[in-house]
């Protein structure tokens, strides 16, 4: 929970602790709720949405006013102010903790990771799976890196892969190029 991560931003104040990771693997979602809560903060926002609506009618609301983007953009962009809030409540903890997120993979929530977590003090480590099941170090891998630091320049990229994915000679040179061409791997 984030209440641990200030636990430990805290003790990283007097600890050898320089990161701190947030696995999203099993709690990211690239859905959209339109739960009460939600709803009445996207009316108020836009109050010429009716904040009536029934949560089970509400897509379908959004749909006929052919406002169903400007929702999700809303949404998103709800969240994204979440993760700012936590990376400056953390940094204002410890300013030189490096933070960072895996996988990097999840759409826009992996994409608020990425693109507020990190500063020019405490860069953010982001953990992309482009290599995880055998694809090895190509192409994609490196636009892959190219996008993570085009949303935040202060990212370290690091390509994840699997070890029972790769023989031993293709582990030692995927790390090799990996670590080489990327911030380790």
């Amino acid at each position: 929970t984030f209440r641990h991560a200030f636990a430990i931003a805290e003790l990283s104040k007097t600890k050898p602790v320089s990161a701190l990771k947030f696995d999203i693997e099993t709690i990211s979602n690239t859905g959209l709720s339109y739960d009460d809560a939600a709803w009445q903060m996207f009316c108020r926002d836009n109050p010429e949405f009716d904040a009536a609506v029934k949560a089970a009618d509400r897509s379908g609301y959004l749909a006929q006013k052919q406002a169903a983007d400007r929702y999700r953009e809303w949404f998103v962009a709800q969240f994204d102010k979440v993760v700012k809030q936590l990376e400056a409540d953390i940094h204002a903890i410890n300013p030189k903790l490096s933070l960072g997120v895996m996988p990097a993979s999840h759409g826009w929530v992996s994409q608020a990771f990425i693109r507020n977590l990190g500063t020019g003090q405490a860069p953010a480590i982001i953990d992309d799976w482009s290599m995880y099941n055998g694809e090895g170090f190509n192409a994609e891998v490196q636009q892959r890196q190219k996008d993570i630091k085009a949303l935040n320049s202060n990212n370290l990229y690091i390509p994840w892969f699997r070890i029972n994915s790769y023989t031993t000679a293709q582990l030692a040179a995927n790390a090799y190029q990996a670590g080489c061409r990327c911030d380790g791997y």
